[in-house]
């Protein structure tokens, strides 16, 4: 116990700047430095004090009456430069403090101050009542900019000083030499050092002090001391006025940043384009950003817009899976039981979480609607089948909540997608095609599909087909760099050493000159259908077998072994044609032939909308699919399915398949007529011009306003006189937040104002020209009658 060391308390500097380490049984509570500092501060303030001359006037201490001049005591010999402690006080000039009316009356002085002088030595004071609406500290603000305002000079604040009964803050001017503040550099590894041209310094030696104190009385003194002793150019503000903000706001709704940045730089040049966006950015921030996790935020944003969307909050991805899910609830309900067709997608790039971006959309009317959108990552999860669960958890919803059941679903060959949708939606034709397939040379997993071995080929009428051996190294798997075949690499499986790597070099089996007919005839057999007369019997199994038959003897003509043995594994061997070929499916046609109404939608997304951010946080993409992108397809729906007796501009598609129609009816007839051309009358019927009751009945109701122009203009002048009183009234409080407000909320409504009033000057005017009807500056104002003088 007596070899414990003992607790030994750390004491510091007691002053806030420094906040040193004390020495052990230091005796006083400021370290060496402090004290000298103290020690030289004291010496100068009684040198100065004995050298100087008691001035007449009031004590310090006594409040200024009313018209009357104070005369301040204050040393001469200090310019308060770089290095001077001359801060630390009050003042260092021979001023004399002077009482004025109201806040109105001392700026109004100090704005014939600069006007008339170079050097500037100011202090006046003035009573106002106590506002408890606005703090100490806000006065002083208040006061501060209308000082920038008035003087063109811009100043930055130094400190504040508060007690429960008043409030100091200590202003210098931005462009003072001394007062120039060091740079902070970034500690970033990747920081970039621009250089720009530095903004001129002058030698002012400003100070601008600002008291606001409480007298106990309800009244407050203000109280304003400011130095300049160089008049320079004015301050150059790059900030983003006013106008241009209130332009922000105001168009923030319907508007991109590129948009408004154009119109924006037209009325302020000095405003760039990244300010615009920054400042849009900032101002948006409020509608979608909800916590500082972006999937959090994501969650929250999703469970705020439940009027519009339906948040699938009961899927709880496993560990490793990062997953968001939502339904267009509007679209859904309005095409409940009537999608016959669906698309599914992702895409990536749009987020900064990195989160794929998958979306389910319908046909209706051969236009695309989104009806869902997943995102998600399993980057992290080690889990066997983790996207194609998440997928169907995402899926199975849809199916069971809001009835979509499709007829077909079109897909790319994503095999979690195909996986999901076979799971899902089991009665449903898969369907997908790829018209550059001999090109990219890709094509199923061959691994997914069910094997030549385990169906049942027996038929009189089969080919007989003889598959070609592929040499060793050139296998279809390979589909990305396939390695020219005197390359020599180890074939072994438990091989260590890894083939060389071949720059951009990838290997061709089919030549250039073939792939154009091979792609026409995948084509023509993508498009047979039992419905449509053609070279084969109208039956599955016979369109198939034609389709096989063609493509082998092409082959087999032209000697192309390894692109036969491409096309059976990947394309027409039994498993394969199925999930391309529209014959497959002998009740019906799709209208859909691939997922380029998702492509479509992605370039929309992408190109309208995502170029202006650099890959957007998740809550901002989920903000823009739900507020910015969706309304554009409730519209279209809207068209679609409510008539309104009226002329509606039609869908592309049907314009140009009017004028193929119109161009048909009159073109010459060839005989003899080819068979294949002709239809048939039972299985083509037209269904255009059958309406039922219900759609006759479902007819838009007008509600037509009954207020006169007379009313409705005399109820407007009522509310603008009567808050033009209100407005009066608020003056005596001089509370320059509520006339940011005026300005900024009603900045449409002034600008409407100095038109007219602009219009009418120029009518009665004798020198100045008539405005013209669509002059550019009053053109809000065309419909404005002058009144008689």
């Amino acid at each position: 116990m007596e070899n414990q060391p003992q607790h030994i308390s750390i004491q510091r500097c007691s002053r806030k700047k420094c906040n040193k380490i004390l020495p052990v049984n230091w005796g006083w509570r400021q370290c060496a430095v402090c004290q000298e500092s103290n020690r030289r501060c004291k010496k100068r303030k009684r040198d100065i004090n004995d050298d100087e001359e008691p001035q007449p006037g009031p004590s310090a201490h006594a409040e200024p009456q009313p018209g009357t001049t104070v005369h301040v005591t204050r040393p001469t010999n200090l310019a308060g430069g770089e290095g001077s402690d001359s801060d630390d006080g009050e003042d260092t000039y021979n001023v004399a403090a002077e009482t004025y009316g109201d806040a109105e009356d001392m700026i109004c002085e100090i704005r014939d101050l600069f006007k008339s002088k170079t050097k500037i030595h100011f202090y006046g004071t003035y009573t106002m009542a106590e506002d408890p609406m606005v703090s100490m500290k806000e006065r002083v603000r208040m006061l501060a900019n209308e000082i920038w305002k008035v003087t063109s000079y811009r100043f930055f604040v130094r400190d504040h000083k508060s007690s429960d009964h008043h409030h100091k803050t200590r202003f210098w001017c931005c462009q003072d030499a001394s007062r120039k503040q060091k740079p902070h550099l970034s500690t970033r590894e990747d920081a970039k050092r621009r250089q720009n041209v530095g903004m001129q310094r002058f030698p002012c030696h400003s100070r601008l002090n600002i008291t606001c104190r409480l007298d106990g009385d309800g009244s407050m003194l203000i109280s304003l001391r400011l130095v300049h002793e160089v008049r320079h150019v004015p301050y150059y503000d790059v900030s983003m006025p006013e106008g241009a903000l209130d332009m922000i706001r105001t168009h923030m709704d319907f508007s991109t940043p590129s948009v408004l940045a154009a119109g924006i730089r037209e009325k302020f040049s000095h405003v760039s384009a990244a300010q615009v966006h920054r400042a849009w950015s900032a101002m948006s921030e409020t509608m979608w950003k909800r916590a500082g996790d972006q999937m959090e935020s994501g969650r929250i944003l999703l469970q705020e817009l439940g009027d519009d969307i339906d948040y699938f909050h009961e899927i709880q991805p496993p560990e490793g899976v990062e997953q968001l899910c939502f339904g267009m609830k509007r679209i859904l309900h309005a095409l409940r039981g009537k999608v016959v067709e669906i698309g599914m997608d992702a895409t990536f790039n749009t987020n900064k979480g990195h989160l794929e971006l998958y979306s389910i959309m319908g046909e209706y009317d051969n236009a695309g609607f989104p009806l869902a959108y997943c995102l998600l990552t399993t980057a992290t999860a080690v889990e066997q089948g983790k996207q194609t669960s998440a997928l169907e958890a995402w899926a199975t919803i849809l199916r069971e909540r809001y009835g979509i059941i499709p007829k077909f679903v079109h897909l790319d060959k994503d095999m979690a997608e195909i996986g999901m949708a076979k799971q899902v939606w089991t009665l449903a034709k898969l369907s997908f095609v790829d018209p550059d397939a001999s090109e990219r040379e890709g094509g199923p997993d061959p691994d997914a599909m069910p094997r030549e071995s385990d169906m049942d080929l027996s038929r009189p009428w089969a080919l007989k087909i003889k598959l070609p051996l592929i040499p060793s190294g050139s296998g279809t798997r390979d589909k990305e760099n396939l390695p020219v075949q005197d390359t020599p690499f180890p074939t072994n499986a438990n091989s260590k050493t890894r083939p060389p790597k071949i720059e951009k070099q990838s290997r061709h089996f089919c030549l250039k000159e073939y792939r154009s007919e091979i792609t026409g005839m995948m084509e023509r057999h993508y498009c047979a259908h039992p419905f449509i007369p053609g070279e084969a019997h109208p039956s599955t199994a016979a369109i198939y077998e034609w389709a096989v038959r063609m493509m082998y003897e092409y082959c087999v003509k032209r000697d192309l072994r390894e692109v036969w043995a491409y096309l059976w594994e990947n394309w027409y061997r039994p498993g394969c044609w199925e999930l391309w070929a529209r014959s497959t499916c002998p009740e019906m046609i799709a209208i859909l032939k691939t997922t380029m109404i998702l492509e479509s939608h992605w370039r929309h997304i992408k190109e309208d909308f995502l170029h202006h951010f650099a890959l957007p946080r998740v809550d901002l993409l989920i903000w823009v699919l739900v507020t910015k992108l969706a309304p554009n397809y409730y519209r279209r729906l809207d068209v679609l399915m409510n008539p309104i007796g009226r002329y509606r501009e039609l869908a592309s598609w049907r314009k140009a398949f009017k004028k193929e129609w119109r161009r048909c009816e009159t073109a010459p007839w060839t005989l003899p007529l080819n068979e294949k051309y002709q239809p048939d009358t039972k299985k083509w019927r037209g269904t255009h011009g059958e309406h039922s009751d219900e759609e006759e009945d479902d007819v838009r109701a007008f509600v037509a306003s009954q207020t006169t122009f007379r009313e409705q203009i005399t109820l407007r002048v009522a509310q603008l006189r009567e808050f033009a009183d209100m407005l009066e009234y608020q003056k005596q409080f001089g509370d320059q937040r509520m006339l940011d407000s005026v300005e900024r909320e009603g900045s449409r409504l002034f600008r409407l104002v100095e038109s007219c009033q602009s219009r009418e000057r120029r009518f009665r005017s004798r020198t100045e020209a008539s405005p013209t009807t669509w002059e550019a500056s009053t053109s809000n104002a065309m419909f404005f009658r002058v009144r008689p003088e």
